[in-house]
Order: structure tokens, then C-alpha cells, then sequence
């Protein structure tokens, strides 16, 4: 269902929302955790958080894909057809102009700026100021650093995905990038790059990480023992797990646990 419009013309939704794909439409996508995949035409542009996205909905071609489940972050839906009328204009200039302008060329652009970072970050959490950050968001948009952010192809995109699903669904093993490279029938440089693109890091990197936020999910939600935990994970040493946990999590097994018995037993 489609959310209630926070200024006439443009519409808020944080991002347990999917956004609707309608032509005439700007699709403004802010990121606070994760990374977030956007589709646009053949191009895959994935976005890491404190970055933002402007793109003309017309070229999206599929909703946006969250690569690790831990995103966070929000999308306004501006429809520039109803902005002229609106105090937004008096605010801040041509609206509706600014937003073609930075598209013009490719059909998206994506921005950063500390400023910018921090009028997203008020809107999501202080729902009482949305429409005044809004009307400050897009005064400021012309004025953010503009930034080329890595781009790969839908092939390139299902070549990583399906490669990080696979190694994910067998957590207790030990899977390489030539073993990886191998299930994808690419070789091991080309999988090394496009993997870096689509996740933001070394495969290495993200499987242990992706092991290391199911490996907390398991200590908060079940009373299973550390060690077992470690071994369904591929670790027969429980101290390699504990220090690889800690270095992710910034905690120990035990203290996440802890907390989370704590959490509950307060709330």
C-alpha cells in the first residue's frame, strides 16, 4: 500500500516499504546501513550507506535488492508534476528543475555530503520534522558531492548473488574464491572484481561477516551452546570463532548474549 504524501508531491517510505516503479516520477534512495542494489536499465548501482541515489523511476526495471538483510535507510517518491503548486517551491527554488539537472545525463546520480547525511539520518528518526528536512534535502541536493559509484551488470549482479547464496547456504564450509569462481564458470579475476562491485568488499570478508550476524542472531534467539554455534558456522576452534565474532560483532559471543538476556529482562 502506498504511503500518505509528506508534501504535495512527494511521498516518504523507509525501506521495510517497497516502493511502486511509476513513470514521471524521481526516486530519491538515502542509505543508513547495508547496501541496497538499484536496477536502471542494464546498469546495477549499489548503494552504501551515507550515500544518495537520485534516479528517474522510468528507468528502473526491478526493485531495489538488499545484498546482506541488514539494510536500513528510507525513499521519497517526488512527482514533479505537483511540485510548482506547492510551498516547497517558494522554499526552495525550482525543484523540478534541480532534480532534472542532476539526472540529465545518465538518469541517476548518486550524492554525498555530511550535510546532506545528517538532514536524511533527522528525517528517518524524527518523523515531527520530515516535511521542514524534505524542503531542506532538496535545497541542498545541488550542492552535495557527486560521486561515480561502482556499476555492474544484471549478468554480473546474478553471477555474485547466486555465488554468495551458495556459500551461505553451506556455512560450515570453508569456500575459496577458485571454488567460488568455479560454481560461477568465471575466472578468478573477473570474480574477484565483480564481486567487490556488487558487495563492497573481498568474498572472504563477506561470507565471514554474513557468518558472524547469523552466528549473533543464534545467541540471541536460542540457548544453543557457543561451541555448537561455532562448529554449524565452520569453526572447530572456538577461540578463532570468538576472536573473529568479536572483531565483526565488536563484542564477545557471551557479552551478545548477555545483552540480549539483559534487553529482555528490562523491557
Amino acid at each position: 500500500m502506498r504511503a500518505p504524501e509528506l508534501l504535495p508531491g512527494i511521498v516518504f517510505q523507509t525501506w521495510e516499504d517497497v516502493p511502486p516503479t511509476e513513470s514521471g516520477l524521481f526516486g530519491i534512495g538515502f542509505c543508513t546501513a547495508g547496501r541496497r542494489m538499484y536496477h536502471l536499465r542494464g546498469d546495477c548501482i549499489a548503494l552504501a550507506p551515507e550515500q544518495l541515489i537520485l534516479y528517474r523511476s522510468s528507468m528502473q526495471t526491478a526493485p531495489p535488492t538488499h545484498l546482506t538483510g541488514r539494510e536500513q535507510g528510507c525513499t521519497l517518491l517526488v512527482d514533479i508534476r505537483r511540485l510548482a503548486p506547492s510551498l516547497i517551491e517558494a522554499f526552495c527554488g525550482d525543484a523540478a528543475d534541480s532534480l532534472q539537472r542532476l539526472t540529465a545525463d545518465n538518469g541517476f546520480v548518486v550524492l554525498t555530503s555530511e550535510r546532506l547525511t545528517e538532514i536524511m539520518q533527522t528525517m528517518i528518526q524524527d518523523e515531527s520534522s520530515r516535511r521542514l528536512k524534505c524542503m531542506e534535502m532538496l535545497l541542498v541536493l545541488e550542492t552535495a558531492e557527486q560521486i561515480t559509484p561502482p556499476l555492474c551488470t544484471e549478468q554480473e549482479f546474478h553471477i555474485a548473488v547466486s555465488a554468495a547464496e551458495f556459500a551461505l547456504s553451506q556455512p560450515q564450509e570453508h569456500f575459496t574464491v577458485r571454488s567460488l569462481a568455479a560454481f560461477a564458470d568465471v575466472s578468478q579475476t573477473r570474480f574477484k572484481d565483480l564481486f567487490a562491485r556488487v558487495y563492497g568488499m573481498p568474498v572472504y570478508r563477506f561470507l565471514r561477516t554474513q557468518k558472524m550476524h547469523l552466528a549473533a542472531d543464534l545467541l540471541r534467539k536460542t540457548d544453543r551452546r557457543v561451541i555448537d554455534i561455532a562448529c554449524e558456522l565452520g569453526y572447530d576452534n572456538p577461540s578463532k570463532f570468538a576472536r573473529a565474532f568479536t572483531e565483526i560483532m565488536g563484542m564477545t559471543p557471551s557479552a551478545c548474549r548477555a545483552s540480549d538476556h539483559l534487553e529482555h529482562s528490562c523491557g
